[in-house]
């Protein structure tokens, strides 16, 4: 089945015709890199949609394969579905709520 008929995974790069671009890498799911050349100078592409789960595997994979191609110039876009955010806006959160808490029932000591 085509990425479209079982809607799971998959990243996409549109590169104008007139630029000169060589697939380098492609996990089939969701990692896709791409070699452009725009005044002679070499860029890699990378397009991801990291997972919500096992992010940590995922991201070492990811990491193994842009070391290994040792790139100089690389741009790097897509979901990265990174937790860090939210995890923070939790955390923030909590401590608003404390503030509000000692705030609406200050003790004067």
């Amino acid at each position: 089945t085509t990425l479209a008929q079982s809607k799971k995974r998959g990243v996409v790069l549109y590169i104008r015709d007139t630029i000169i671009a060589e697939q380098i890498y492609t996990d089939n799911r969701r990692i896709l890199m791409v070699e452009i050349m725009d005044n002679n100078i070499k860029t890699l592409l990378i397009a991801i949609y990291a997972p919500n789960n096992n992010q940590e595997h995922f991201y070492r994979k990811l990491h193994m394969q842009i070391i290994k191609l040792n790139y100089a110039n690389i741009c790097m876009m897509g979901d990265l579905n990174v937790l860090l955010m939210k995890n923070w806006i939790i955390n923030h959160r909590k401590q608003q709520r404390k503030l509000e808490r000692h705030y609406q029932n200050p003790s004067f000591e």
